[in-house]
């Protein structure tokens, strides 16, 4: 026995000789040989893939102390030709290490180390749309086998086995490292150029088994025409074998100057199968708006806030589904406004994005945002009043941006501040439909009254209609012309209705053709300038050197007021404007100019109420009370007083003329009808008389035919002469 075990044990160390002569042989044979010789049989198998490579380098193996592959360059073309300025691709520098131990002892492939310099990657889209890497992408995706697809054969349930032997090979890389990566990318059909340079890439960790795994991008991003941007990129990501991929821990940063910074946070979840589903929650540190555009080369016109566009920051938490996009919760900061929104955004194929949002606003100052007011310049001269004026910018509008997008958006402020106005509690609709954007306030609160009414924009590209409708109730009379700077002393509530409409191709034709119609009412207002009762009876203690004790309101009340009034650019006229003023019924109309706050308004007065009232002062005669006085206002609301209004003479004189006229035309009448019955009687007079001395002379008969003829010849006389005349 023991000779049989020797032999064995003989043969055992002999076997174990030879295996480690063949593994010590197959070792030095790849530490010493040169593995360029597989360099061609490679291109040439690749190639005949129809992927034309070229290995410009060396190409080396090891095996101790790692196994491994190293290659020197290698490029790729699209054909045969191999042509330079044609090339896809090129790599520096390739070295993949192997763990053998893990492939064996584990059967799991482990690569310790992939490490790639210098890659380069050239893409391009042509203006037929097609890429130069089409070819390559046919040869991976080209069918080699030729033959009739077979009928597959229903596999048998897998089996449940505790040998390990029996498992799937794991495939696992530790790290892969790719360094001062390069692509360029160019697209001919839309002039798109995006380069990326000096790129460094590191991977962590890399299964497929859903294990965790890390990644780190830094990068120099170019998009044409802007400069150059510094790009980082970390997160951890995770592959599921169900087509699911989440994103955790993830950072982006961008950096185009040193105040145009970014930085994102958030984690995303993806679902690719059976159809794509993604979740994400992102934060948008604070940014600086204003950086950003002066990188894009955006010329941002002069604000009156040297603080506007200065600070934007956001986090949302939004999810994708079934070609919509929801908006669980979204909270931005611009500047000082704070913006609240969700909603949906419908994202079909060639149709326009459909949204469906609801945005709430804190307050928001547009003024901030507008050209500061220029400040008058006393050193450079006044041009004269019949100076040229400056010719307007015809630009067409570009409205093509809401044509393209349509839907809903609910908009509540609680604040919006526009040309040094406040909108309060604004509760609207914003309608967008191809052609047509329709806003409706629902409600809001403008000088302490309510406001509710829509405006409609037709919008074309040579022609814009706009239709507006509003309507005010309550309205602070005061609160609104001191606002406005128009005037201090006029207080009360007013309701007020108003249309407006304009149209033209650019703003500056739909401002100069803006016009509206404004109709008003008000029970009471108060005129604190004066108190014109008081007025007439100091004039009126004057006259008869009376006195009164009387303790007088310092305003003048105005009543049942009813305007109607139309509005252009040119200035506003009013049509009509009646009311009881201090229960002086008056009635007025006249222009006014809103830049120069000149205005003229004739009107006229009637007494009758405002006399009667009166108990401390003579009353008017009573032939006064019954006149309407005409009287004209005329000046500015920079100097408006107590003779602001005089007695129009003019109107007066008119008046006076007319009323003469027709009180000498009726008396001229009554004097020529006097005349008329005179002359009638006389002739009866002298015709009695003249019967009777004929009757006398010559006898009853020969009197009357004396007289017929008498009376013959008369008439043919009065005929001769007016045929002489």
């Amino acid at each position: 026995m023991s000779y049989i075990a020797g032999r064995l044990l003989k043969i055992s160390l002999a076997l174990v000789a030879f295996v480690l002569l063949c593994a010590s042989a197959l070792a030095i044979f790849l530490l010493t040989s040169n593995a360029n010789f597989l360099k061609p049989k490679l291109e040439k198998t690749l190639a005949s893939r129809g992927i034309f490579t070229e290995i410009v380098g060396d190409l080396n193996w090891s095996v101790y102390p790692v196994a491994g592959v190293k290659s020197g360059e290698i490029q790729l073309f699209p054909s045969a030709a191999h042509v330079d300025t044609e090339k896809l691709a090129s790599v520096d520098a390739f070295n993949l290490q192997l763990d053998l131990l893990a492939l064996i002892r584990a059967r799991e492939l482990r690569i310790n180390a992939v490490f790639i310099q210098n890659p380069k990657v050239n893409f391009h889209i042509g203006k037929n749309g097609e890429s130069n890497w089409q070819p390559v992408l046919d040869a991976f995706t080209r069918d080699t086998g030729g033959t009739e697809p077979v009928t597959p054969v229903p596999a048998e349930p897998e089996q449940a086995s505790n040998n390990s032997d029996e498992s799937d090979t794991q495939i696992a890389i530790e790290r892969i490292r790719i360094n001062d990566f390069e692509l360029a990318y160019t697209n001919a059909v839309n002039n798109s150029n995006i380069k990326l340079s000096k790129t460094d890439i590191q991977l962590d960790a890399i299964n497929l088994n859903g294990q965790p795994m890390q990644i780190a991008v830094n990068s120099e991003l170019t998009l044409a025409p802007y400069p150059p941007i510094r790009i980082g990129f970390e997160s951890t990501i995770t592959l599921a074998g169900d087509g699911a991929i989440t994103l955790a821990s993830t950072s982006l940063d961008a950096t185009a100057a040193e105040s145009a910074r970014a930085r994102i946070n958030g984690n995303i979840a993806v679902i690719t199968s059976p159809a794509l589903e993604a979740k994400a929650t992102i934060q948008l540190d604070e940014l600086n708006p204003a950086a950003w555009l002066e990188w894009m080369k955006v010329a941002l016109p002069e604000m009156s806030s040297s603080s506007a566009l200065t600070k934007f920051a956001a986090n949302a938490n939004i999810q994708y589904r079934a070609e919509q996009l929801e908006i669980a919760h979204l909270s931005a900061t611009l500047d000082k406004t704070k913006l609240d929104a969700k909603g949906t955004v419908s994202l079909q194929p060639e149709l326009p994005p459909k949204l469906q949002l609801a945005l709430a606003i804190d307050q928001l100052n547009l003024d901030h945002y507008l050209p500061p007011v220029p400040q008058p310049d006393q050193s450079s001269p006044t041009p004269p009043e019949n100076a040229e004026p400056q010719p307007a910018d015809n630009t067409p509008l570009d409205l093509d941006a809401l044509n393209s997008i349509s839907g809903t958006i609910n908009l509540r402020a609680q604040k919006v501040t526009f040309l040094e106005q406040d909108l309060t509690s604004l509760d609207s609709d914003l309608t967008l439909k191809p052609g047509v954007t329709t806003v409706a306030v629902k409600k809001g609160s403008v000088y302490d009254g309510s406001l509710s009414g829509t405006a409609k924009l037709k919008h074309a590209h040579t022609n814009n209609q706009l239709t507006s409708e509003f309507s005010l109730s309550r309205l602070d009379v005061g609160l609104a012309l001191s606002s406005l700077e128009l005037y201090d002393q006029l207080k009360g509530t007013m309701n007020a209705q108003i249309t407006g409409e304009t149209q033209g191709g650019s703003a500056a034709a739909l401002t100069e053709g803006f016009k509206a119609h404004l109709t008003a009412q008000s029970e009471l207002l108060t005129f604190e300038a004066v108190n014109l009762e008081q007025v007439y009876c100091d004039a009126i203690s004057k006259l008869d050197n009376s006195t009164t004790d009387k303790t007088w309101e310092p305003y003048t009340t105005i009543s049942a007021l009813t305007a109607d009034i139309d509005y252009t650019s040119a200035g506003i006229t009013i049509n009509n404007l009646a009311a009881r003023v201090q229960g002086i019924q008056t009635d007025a109309m006249g222009t006014f100019n809103p830049t120069t706050k000149h205005f003229v308004i004739p009107a006229n007065l009637a007494f009758a109420d405002f006399t009667a009232a009166q108990k401390s002062c003579p009353l008017l005669n009573a032939k006064w009370r019954s006149q309407r006085i005409p009287v004209i206002c005329e000046g500015s609301l920079d100097t408006i007083g107590k003779d602001i209004c005089t007695l129009d003479f003019k109107r007066l004189s008119d008046k006076w003329e007319d009323k003469f006229k027709t009180e000498t035309k009726k008396a001229s009448d009554k004097v020529e009808e006097r005349y008329k019955e005179s002359r009638e009687d006389a002739k009866d007079k002298v015709d009695e008389r003249a019967k009777d001395l004929l009757e006398n002379l010559v006898g009853e008969e020969k009197s009357k035919e004396l007289g017929d003829k008498l009376e013959d010849g008369f008439k043919n006389l009065l005929k001769r002469k007016k045929s002489e005349k």
